[in-house]
């Protein structure tokens, strides 16, 4: 197949994707060392439909947000998503926000 889009979201790192068919959640990593600050991880969600729709620009596209903290005790930020529900594990923390409903 050929590529239909790159997206550049601030230079940002990431590591995990999950879709539920209709959307995809993207997940940002940091390097983190002993010592270090936490710092804001973000986690994206988009529509699938428009994120393979070539004629809207990056800027344009459907996104949702959400910000958690990441320290180097904590582990990595991960995400993923069902027909319902956006699931964010990080440090000690399970978070299930009802999203769709």
């Amino acid at each position: 197949g050929s590529k239909i889009r790159d997206i550049q979201l601030n230079s940002k790192k990431f590591h995990t994707l999950s879709s539920n068919g209709d959307f995809v959640v993207i997940s940002e990593i940091v390097e983190l060392w002993p010592g270090n600050e936490p710092v804001d991880i973000f986690i994206f969600v988009f529509d699938i439909k428009e994120l393979c729709d070539e004629k809207i620009p990056d800027v344009k596209l459907w996104r949702r947000v959400r910000i958690c903290e990441q320290s180097y005790a904590g582990g990595e930020v991960n995400a993923a998503i069902n027909k319902t529900s956006l699931v964010v594990s990080h440090g000690t923390s399970v978070n299930i926000q009802r999203f769709w409903t």
